[in-house]
């Protein structure tokens, strides 16, 4: 494959706010306590500060896409951490 860009997101081109991340990380580890500030307002809270990261450069080149939703790959990565405890600390 030939690399025509400079820059690549690995990102799905969905735009996930911090409220579905944490929904997601609730749903994986269930218990999880999750607090969640104002954030942009009250200047705002209609407009994000920045688009979705879309990987349409590296699916152009190289034809990868993402195969896990926001849900899922929240889900195998809590499952990872469950299996491989001696890699962290809490």
């Amino acid at each position: 494959d030939i690399l025509n860009n400079s820059i690549y997101h690995l990102g799905s081109g969905v735009y996930y706010s911090t409220h579905d991340v944490a929904a997601a990380v609730k749903e994986a580890v269930p218990g999880s306590i999750i607090s969640i500030g104002d954030g942009t307002e009250p200047w705002t809270d209609d407009t994000r500060m920045r688009g979705p990261l879309a990987g349409n450069n590296l699916f152009n080149d190289t034809g990868f896409k993402p195969l896990y939703s926001l849900s899922e790959g929240v889900k195998e990565f809590a499952n990872w951490m469950r299996s491989n405890p001696e890699t962290f600390k809490v």
